[in-house]
């Protein structure tokens, strides 16, 4: 069960628990959940209830951000050929989008926030005509004062095709995937 601000906007449909990893005395498992968007619009969950054996537990999930948008067959831009999926605690953002369109595209603003905040500010800015563009630029978030291990960055990109205003929903990006021990009890402490 989902605790989040919209509470008809998203539903799990499939969910399933995997992992082996080990971190110190802690094993570390996954929750993946399968989750559909019924309506466009943006909801965050912070929290999940699980069934246990024991009966219901409530996580703290932080501020899992979820943006439902509309998706289209025509894809004039993409994700290029260098976008990062793993990022340690370095406090930029790298993208690579690729026009793919016959026009110049204007990438207009990155859309994501952490605890409530925008923290990736661009000004807006071209690519050309079936032209690929690279670039990193600084994340307004301090990865050290973050009471969880991992943070995840998906921002929506917007962006005007000639009169058409999109959006491009590009992989995440993960922060601090090189969890240590200490990590996993400030969260525990951080969630009690």
């Amino acid at each position: 069960m989902l605790s989040n601000e919209n509470e008809n906007s998203i539903s799990i449909e499939s969910f399933e628990v995997n992992g082996r990893a080990k971190i110190g005395k802690y094993h570390v498992k996954n929750l993946v959940l399968n989750i559909v968007g019924k309506f466009e619009g943006k909801t965050a969950i912070r929290e999940i209830t699980i069934l246990t054996k024991s009966g219901l537990k409530k996580y703290d999930v932080g501020a899992l951000g979820i943006n439902v948008i509309k998706d289209t067959s025509d894809k004039p831009l993409e994700v290029g050929n260098n976008y990062p999926i793993i990022r340690g605690e370095e406090n930029n953002y790298i993208y690579s989008l690729q026009n793919n369109s016959n026009n110049k595209i204007v990438i207009n603003k990155f859309d994501s926030e952490l605890n409530g905040k925008q923290v990736l500010n661009i000004k807006p800015f071209v690519i050309d005509a079936n032209k690929q563009k690279d670039e990193e630029f600084p994340i307004k978030f301090d990865f050290q004062k973050s009471p969880y291990a991992v943070t995840v960055i998906r921002p929506s990109i917007h962006y005007s095709d000639g009169n058409k205003q999109r959006v491009l929903l590009p992989p995440p990006t993960w922060y601090g995937l090189g969890i240590k021990e200490e990590q996993i009890e400030k969260t525990i402490e951080y969630n009690n």
